[in-house]
């Protein structure tokens, strides 16, 4: 595989990706995960997809400081998690005519995502601030449940498309 890589890395040119994409393919836009989430992405030819499974799981270190940073303000309790996570997807979204984004859970948990209430998602928040190492699977489902619904109503009025992936099946 290393090679295939070398080969490939060495037949890229400025303008590569346009002749065999666009002009020798006819594709108008190809998907891209944007892996920084941060980044910006050549739009002539590619369409950004924001992976946002960082929002839905409970807050550790590395998602907590990036959100902190990128929203300006400490996050200490579920409404700053949730305001946080609305300013990052009102960015990500402006500009956008169709803004898309992804989540890959699906090796790691089910993807049906049960309504649950706020009461039973704030605890898990919580813990997941004082000792992230202590929830339990269920703990962490139960969480990913409850956002997976506050950001789809959070990208609904933004008309974002949200994008699953449903792994191998």
């Amino acid at each position: 595989i290393e090679e295939i890589n070398r080969r490939f890395r060495d037949s890229i040119y400025p303008g590569r990706f346009r002749e065999v994409l666009h002009d020798r393919c006819r594709i108008e836009k190809s998907l891209t995960i944007a892996w920084d989430r941060f980044a910006e992405t050549d739009t002539t030819l590619f369409k950004e997809v924001q992976n946002i499974e960082f929002l839905m799981d409970p807050p550790v270190a590395e998602s907590l400081h990036v959100l902190e940073a990128y929203c300006g303000k400490d996050i200490r309790s579920l409404d700053d998690w949730l305001t946080a996570a609305e300013a990052f997807l009102t960015q990500r979204t402006e500009n956008q005519r169709v803004p898309v984004f992804k989540i890959g859970f699906a090796y790691q948990r089910p993807l049906l995502f049960e309504s649950v209430e706020r009461n039973r998602a704030e605890p898990v928040f919580d813990l997941a601030m004082k000792s992230p190492e202590a929830l339990t699977q269920t703990q962490i489902k139960l969480f990913q449940d409850y956002m997976m619904h506050a950001l789809l109503k959070l990208l609904s009025p933004r008309h974002a498309v949200m994008q699953f992936h449903t792994g191998l099946q």
